[in-house]
């Protein structure tokens, strides 16, 4: 399809979708703020050890990853994304709103692991069918998303937190609740403006089969899987602590930044994904250039290191997603989207904590 004119609706979908996504991660991360800190909290949380907390925290996180695979499943063989999407807002709201009035806690965990399995890959399964029609939009459309992202992240630790620490435990998880609630009230509103293939499983829509480039889509989990197995370039000597103390902060800023610029040119102008991540790939490389060979950098060396690492972020995972939702079989998308983005990086971080 040309990168032409959207049919009616089309960008109120994405505009919907932005936003159900926003509020989703807004609660989603005032959790992981202030998880750790009810857990250790010795008068009114539950007075875990230090290690005890780490440990459930990990589960608590591997848990999300391995009920993405079940969500994943959901969407493609059971519900649609669309129901498997609007089930895992439900979910996870009474998860949080589970914990908030004391119910027991690994039973509120288990409802928001399974909630969020369902949400995540259905979201980015929901976007690809939106735009199964007009792939030359999707490198916008998913930076899009990935700034609603990045936006309910950070504000999402804010506003739990602050909240918590004004007022009590449960207030801190009954807002994080309140935001998924608001989250699923947009995502009932997109749907009117969604395919009808979202509103069913994907193996039922005939117009949607196709043959996956599987080549293509290996290629891209073993990027994923090398990028994480290596990690974020970072300097050795003592100029880390000296010099660079406080500046990895610039990396996320940059990077919203260019996920903001480069959703606006993206979306209006069509230009090939995989050139994109060419040019990921080559920042990788000078940002691991700059730290093996430079063991005291100047100031401005180190700002222009973290402001490379920020565009490889802004180019890296979103592009990476984008070009699996344009490469998928449309009949395995929310699946696609996990084997070959979510599932990767996962695999690699355990391979490293292993070896």
């Amino acid at each position: 399809m040309q990168h032409g004119s959207l049919p009616q609706g089309m960008t109120t979908g994405l505009s919907l979708l932005t936003i159900c996504k926003l509020f989703e991660r807004l609660g989603y991360y005032g959790l992981r703020a202030i998880f750790v800190l009810y857990l250790v909290d010795q008068n009114s949380g539950l007075a875990k050890t230090q290690e005890e907390a780490i440990m459930l925290y990990g589960v608590f996180t591997f848990g999300i990853v391995a009920m993405q695979f079940i969500g994943a499943c959901l969407a493609d063989f059971l519900f649609g994304t669309y129901r498997t999407l609007i089930l895992g807002c439900i979910l996870t709201s009474i998860g949080y709103l589970s914990i908030a009035v004391g119910l027991n806690f690994y039973f509120s965990l288990l409802l928001i692991c399974i909630g969020n399995g369902c949400f995540i890959p259905s979201h980015w399964g929901a976007l690809g069918q939106l735009f199964n029609h007009h792939k030359s939009r999707l490198d916008g459309a998913v930076s899009f998303v990935f700034i609603a992202g990045y936006l309910g992240g950070f504000f999402g630790v804010m506003a739990v937190y602050n909240v918590t620490s004004q007022f009590s435990w449960a207030t801190g998880f009954a807002l994080a609740a309140g935001f998924q609630l608001i989250s699923m009230i947009f995502m009932i509103l997109a749907n009117k403006h969604l395919p009808q293939a979202s509103r069913h499983k994907s193996q039922a829509q005939s117009e949607q089969q196709g043959s996956n480039h599987i080549g293509l889509l290996i290629l891209l989990g073993l990027l994923g899987f090398v990028f994480t197995v290596v990690g974020d370039p970072g300097f050795d000597s003592g100029a880390q602590n000296q010099l660079v103390v406080g500046m990895p902060l610039l990396q996320p800023v940059v990077a919203l930044l260019c996920l903001i610029v480069f959703a606006l040119l993206w979306w209006f102008k069509a230009v090939a994904s995989l050139p994109k991540l060419i040019v990921a790939v080559i920042l990788y490389g000078c940002a691991f250039a700059i730290t093996g060979f430079i063991t005291e950098p100047a100031m401005s060396l180190a700002i222009g290191f973290f402001i490379i690492l920020g565009v490889f972020e802004a180019l890296s995972v979103p592009i990476m997603i984008s070009v699996v939702l344009q490469n998928a079989n449309q009949r395995y998308i929310s699946i696609n989207v996990f084997l070959f983005t979510l599932l990767p990086p996962v695999l690699a971080t355990a391979v490293v904590k292993l070896f």
